[in-house]
């Protein structure tokens, strides 16, 4: 097996034509995403940074060469696939999937989709992921995308067809409409004239591709990630049975922007993967208004989504696994004390999006079924159900006097909504809900200001994610103020400056704060919104209102989940199935 590792660093290599190897990447730019053609000869990824949008590259060559049409500035394509004869590969942009000639040339639009993966047979049949897990299904030459039939309770991403065609992999989870089982969660397999009968394969919690064989008759490989660890069995195709042992190929295997393993082979044995690239991977760090840090990192974690108690002693946490766990650690002065955890959440329910309530007792959060629930911060006692409907819910916020919960909720029609549940601390499950804020567009993150008359949130009724402000409790009437594409508004504890997270130059983003002025008469004066600093903090998990960041009472500190220092790299091996089979 022959390894040549190419870091994505500053420095440029050039290589011999021959040689397989990959080139640094462009000055501050990395790979959120790759693909290889089906023949092993072209790569395909998508740009980071000051350029964007797909570029494809020769294995023989030491240059990249961007696709026009797919650099749209922060909207850049996304989630690139191959074609099955390797003239055309397709991507998401803007919400819509598109596929372009691998040349270069006008895109064509697909349909609209989620950026969960796709595959495109020799049929030229294309499964696309859809919205809230679904898969869809199209062709090139018209006609729109109708949804595959599948089980509504699992949620299905990351298709990828096998040699047949008609066969094809697919990772599957819960929806959330519904407590987790084992058996629902894993890779599997299922076929277009049966799609609701998938097998399960596997039970990791990942996607996986198949590594053909160069005679594709003959058995090749899944490759999928199982805890870091980029992992081979051998399978085949024609029988859909696994057989042997698993194999590991690689530790540190990366997970692209979408969480999928970062990984692509060919029948002619060239395999490429990337390391050092994992989105969910954070570590939690004080910074003061300048950004300077004021402690040390917290440790290297696969979590997303952090909220302050109030009086700033303590931290809520979600943590990734299967379910997802919410976590609470106790603070002194700056510094965390990783010693001193508590894990608030349990199997099979878990817990995700914890939200303080305004005197610290109890936290709100969401279980694996979707459904909102309460428990003691002291982690004692069961947790109670305080809403149950048929679509996910997640908490946002809890109004200082205790008596308003906001939440989103994705509608069928209506994407993310804000609603407010009544009495949370009262009976368990008695009160009645209502919407705050309704529309076509997609709503959440919603943050009522300290003195309950402002609620701030994110919206894309611009197109792009914004923040705004309405009027609590009438919602009637709205003021945009931010600039930029931004998510993620937080209030300073006496409601005079309202924070939020805006899109910078990536990987930055722009931690802004805007001052407000509240009068007596209920008018609102907002200021010119400042940067305060700049940092990696990318979530995006809008209607799951995963916050990366929380302020300080005082708004003097402020609380983020900061990408580690990892160096990311990309991968090209050539003939390794055969050291694999020597091991």
């Amino acid at each position: 097996m022959v390894r040549r590792t190419i870091p994505i660093s500053r420095t440029a290599h050039r290589l011999d034509p021959d040689d397989p190897s990959l080139v640094a990447l462009p000055d501050r730019t990395t790979a959120g995403f790759l693909a290889l053609s089906p023949d092993g000869q072209n790569l395909v990824v998508n740009f980071l940074g000051p350029k964007r949008g797909l570029a494809v590259r020769p294995l023989g060559s030491d240059e990249f060469r961007v696709l026009a049409n797919t650099t749209v500035l922060e909207t850049g394509a996304r989630g690139p696939f191959w074609s099955a004869d390797g003239k055309s590969i397709a991507f998401i942009q803007n919400g819509k999937w598109k596929y372009v000639s691998a040349s270069g040339g006008p895109a064509q639009e697909l349909c609209g989709g989620t950026t969960n993966g796709g595959t495109w047979n020799r049929d030229n049949v294309i499964l696309l992921a859809g919205a809230n897990g679904t898969l869809l299904k199209t062709t090139t030459s018209g006609g729109g995308c109708t949804t595959l039939p599948g089980d509504p309770a699992i949620a299905r991403k990351g298709p990828y067809f096998l040699p047949d065609g008609k066969h094809f992999l697919y990772q599957g989870s819960p929806t959330g409409i519904h407590v987790a089982a084992a058996s629902e969660t894993g890779v599997f397999v299922a076929s277009l004239e049966d799609p609701t009968g998938g097998k399960r394969l596997l039970p990791d919690n990942t996607t996986a591709v198949f590594a053909p064989p160069a005679d594709s008759t003959g058995t090749g490989y899944l490759l999928f990630r199982r805890d870091d660890a980029l992992m081979a069995q051998a399978f085949n195709p024609a029988t859909l049975q696994l057989s042997g042992e698993i194999v590991k190929v690689a530790n540190g295997v990366s997970i692209d922007q979408d969480g999928r393993v970062m990984v692509a082979a060919a029948p002619n044995g060239v395999l490429v993967f990337g390391t050092g690239r994992d989105p969910q991977l954070k570590q939690l760090l004080w910074l003061d208004r300048a950004g300077k840090p004021l402690a040390s990192p917290g440790p290297m974690l696969r979590q997303n989504g952090v909220a302050l108690s109030p009086g700033d002693r303590r931290i809520a946490v979600d943590r990734f696994g299967t379910p997802f766990q919410v976590w609470l650690e106790e603070m002194t002065g700056n510094g965390l004390i990783g010693s001193n955890e508590l894990r608030l959440t349990n199997e099979p329910l878990g817990g995700t999006a914890p939200v303080w309530s305004p005197d610290g007792k109890m936290l709100a959060f969401t279980g694996s079924d979707g459904n909102l629930y309460r428990k003691g911060a002291s982690g004692s006692g069961k947790e109670e159900l305080l809403l149950k409907t048929g679509s996910r819910k997640t908490a946002s916020d809890w109004s200082r006097d205790g008596r308003f919960l906001f939440y989103t909720e994705v509608g069928a029609e209506t994407q993310g909504d804000i609603w407010v549940l009544p009495n949370p601390l009262g009976p368990a499950g008695e009160s009645k809900p209502y919407p705050f804020l309704q529309t076509a567009a997609d709503e959440s993150q919603a943050q009522l200001s300290p003195d309950g008359r402002w609620v701030a949130y994110a919206s894309n009724e611009s197109g792009t994610s914004e923040i705004y402000m309405r009027p609590f409790p009438t919602g009637e009437g709205r003021w945009k103020v931010s600039i930029k594409q931004s998510r993620e508004p937080r209030w300073r504890g006496d409601g005079k400056e309202l924070f939020y997270l805006e899109d910078g130059d990536y990987p930055d983003t722009n931690l802004m704060v805007l001052p407000v002025t509240s009068g007596t008469n209920g008018s609102f004066s907002p200021g010119a919104p400042l940067r305060l600093f700049k940092r990696s903090l990318r979530i995006r998990l809008q209607d799951e209102n995963a916050f990366a960041y929380a302020a300080s009472a005082d708004g003097q500190r402020f609380l983020v989940l900061a990408k580690p220092d990892v160096q990311e790299n990309i991968h090209v091996l050539t003939n390794w199935t055969q050291q694999l089979e020597k091991k």
